[in-house]
């Protein structure tokens, strides 16, 4: 945000800066402000740098001297200070350190960090041009909060760390380090959601690197009346040239999966019984996996579709030639399903993953608004690339009432005039293309009992669809549904007569539809019934009026709308306002709109389809015996 570079040079002084730096962001660490001074002469040279972001603190200083201003080869000089400040944190430098650099070398005598509470972190490094770089480390009462100094990792730890580490890298580039840490126990806390903490027992981790490779490790990390993580392997030393032999086995005993699983939240409830023992052979370059998972009496829960996944039963086998076997089963509502799968990881890119998914009468939906059951014949293959798809899916039930839809988009007033710059530019979507390709086709079959009540519509959908995919996420789409029901449609409540929506060799989001939703005209010689038909694609529909028998589009439309007879070609039509009297006595008054006629009328219904009706003009008085039936 500003910057500020000042000279606070002196008579005698060669060099001498104040810079200041307020608002800067490095990556994704937010820095509040930043002071460097310098001070440079011929007698010494110093460097002071504070910086402050919202939860860190920290303050360094350096002073030394060059050995000679002519010919200089070598600085020698002393780290001073060392000041650190994190949340309940707060570590400053136990003793002063020298520090040497040159052309050919860089040395940093041994420096601690230490705090109230008893950390102490130590650290020395050296660099030499002819044998690369060594960097060693020595932790005591080293908080593994310590971590989100550098890192925010979204948790919160109040374990301690102990142990060494030491790694260094050859003039050749390869690297060589060790590690043997051991930490106390204690909670891991989500920050996001503190209802998501693991306890942690004592743990122990342990690496070996050599000439860049892993030759070793072991993790251990007990869980507290949950079970354990423990990981031991070991790369065995060859003689001959190749990848060498590694070794190892991994044991993982959870009694609540839910318990890791809180920590990455894909979903929203998680729980069961993990065992897996799985041994480690193979070569550091292609290892391989053999042994035993198994889930029990697992459960899974999707909040946004409501959809609950209990009593699941895995059993999974990986064989030493890379294929993974897994069967099992597991409900949803009323409904259980079986699952079958197989995956070859040593040849991948030909066979992949494959799954297979059956079941009867499964809630695979369920919130306020939506409730869907399935039954499912659907297999997967993916290998890599490209995804297959081959089944088909039957909906037989499913209740969709949506409390809200919906807005129509707002666009700026016809009148509204700029005055002054312009309005930004509309945010285009970039189309990426996808990297996994879909091929394969899955038949959609909508039951006798789907209903949808949308307030302004109550619809009934049953059909067919085959959806067909080629290599791109839209599927083409063959089949039909019919649409049956009421619709609310100008202010009056229709029914739907005949409707459909057909899918014809095209994209799956772009269907024709073809809806007539009709009423009823009562006391017209001419017209029985009004309506309304939309057709076309759903990008492009079309909507009009007809009446039964036809007759001109706007006398349609007034017949929809109203229920009354504007027949502007031959001049008649009223309106009628009227109400019952009595049980079965209606009494209306109409006004002409052709004329100046005005017209009362009386109707007596004496039974069912029967009534006698007298009407009383200016040009005409009569009475009517009507009979009304309907088919």
């Amino acid at each position: 945000d500003s910057l500020s570079i000042a000279d606070r040079s002196a008579d005698k002084s060669i060099f001498a800066t104040e810079i200041v730096v307020a608002g800067m962001s490095v990556s994704d660490f937010l820095v509040g402000e930043l002071q460097l001074r310098t001070l440079i002469d011929r007698q010494s040279q110093s460097i002071d740098l504070e910086l402050q972001s919202d939860d860190l603190r920290s303050a360094i200083s350096i002073e030394g001297t060059l050995d000679s201003w002519e010919r200089p080869e070598l600085w020698t000089g002393n780290l001073t200070s060392l000041d650190l400040e994190h949340d309940e944190l707060a570590a400053a430098l136990e003793h002063t350190a020298s520090l040497a650099f040159s052309t050919q070398s860089a040395d940093i005598d041994e420096f601690c960090l230490v705090d109230v509470d008893g950390m102490r972190l130590c650290t020395s490094g050296s660099w030499q041009r002819n044998s690369g770089f060594e960097l060693m480390a020595l932790l005591s009462a080293v908080p593994v909060e310590f971590v989100n100094v550098f890192v925010h990792t979204g948790f919160v730890f109040n374990q301690i760390v102990s142990g060494e580490f030491v790694w260094s890298k050859l003039p050749n580039g390869l690297s060589q380090g060790r590690a043997d840490i051991a930490m106390t126990p204690g909670l891991i806390v989500s920050v996001d959601n503190p209802v998501v903490t693991i306890e942690t027992g004592p743990a122990k981790l342990g690496f070996d690197v050599n000439d860049d490779d892993l030759t070793g490790g072991s993790i251990y990390l007990p869980l507290p009346k949950q079970g354990q993580i423990a990981v031991d392997f070991e790369v065995l030393d060859v003689i001959d040239e190749g990848p060498a032999d590694i070794r190892g086995l991994v044991d993982i005993e959870l009694s609540d999966i839910g318990l890791l699983a809180g920590l990455f939240p894909v979903v929203d409830d998680v729980g069961g019984i993990l065992h897996a023992d799985i041994n480690i052979a193979g070569t550091i370059a292609t290892p391989e996996l053999s042994g035993d998972v198994t889930v029990e009496d697992g459960s899974l829960s999707y909040l946004p579709t409501g959809l609950k996944i209990e009593d699941m039963q895995l059993q999974s086998e990986l064989q030493e030639n890379g294929e993974i076997e897994m069967v099992g089963s597991f409900r949803a509502g009323e409904g259980r399903a079986q699952i079958r799968t197989r995956a070859d990881h040593a040849t991948t890119s030909a066979t992949g993953l494959e799954l297979t998914l059956q079941g009867e009468n499964l809630t695979v939906i369920d919130v306020p608004d939506v409730k869907a059951v399935a039954n499912t014949d659907v297999r997967i293959n993916f290998d890599g690339e490209t995804l297959n798809l081959d089944g088909a899916i039957e909906i037989p039930f499913a209740r969709i009432t949506p409390t809200s839809l919906g807005a129509a988009p707002v666009y700026e007033s016809e009148d509204v005039v700029i005055v002054a710059g312009e309005l930004p530019d509309e945010i285009v979507d970039e189309e990426h293309e996808a990297n996994i390709q879909i091929v394969g086709s899955v038949e959609v079959t909508l039951g006798n009992d789907i209903a949808v009540d949308l307030g302004v519509a109550d619809a009934q959908v049953a059909g067919t669809t085959v959806l067909t995919w080629s290599g791109a996420p839209m599927p083409i789409a063959n089949g039909r549904y019919n649409v049956g029901g009421e619709i609310l449609a100008f202010g009056q409540r229709l029914e739907i007569v005949d409707g459909s929506i057909r899918f014809e060799d095209v994209s799956a989001d772009d269907p024709y539809i073809r809806i007539r939703a009709e009423r009823e005209i009562f006391g017209n010689t001419q017209v029985r019934r009004a309506g309304v038909l939309v057709a076309g694609t759903v990008s492009r529909p079309t909507i009009e009026a007809y009446t039964v028998p036809l007759t001109t589009e706007e006398r349609a439309l007034t017949l929809l709308v109203t229920g009354s007879d504007f027949d502007y070609e031959r001049g008649i039509g009223a309106f009628d306002f009227g109400t019952y009297i009595a049980p079965r006595v209606y009494a209306s008054y109409g006004i002409g709109l052709f004329d100046n006629e005005n017209v009362i009328r009386v109707r007596y219904d004496l039974k069912r389809g029967f009534g006698i009706t007298a009407t009383s003009g200016q040009k005409e008085s009569g009475l009517d015996l009507s009979y009304r039936f309907e088919n």
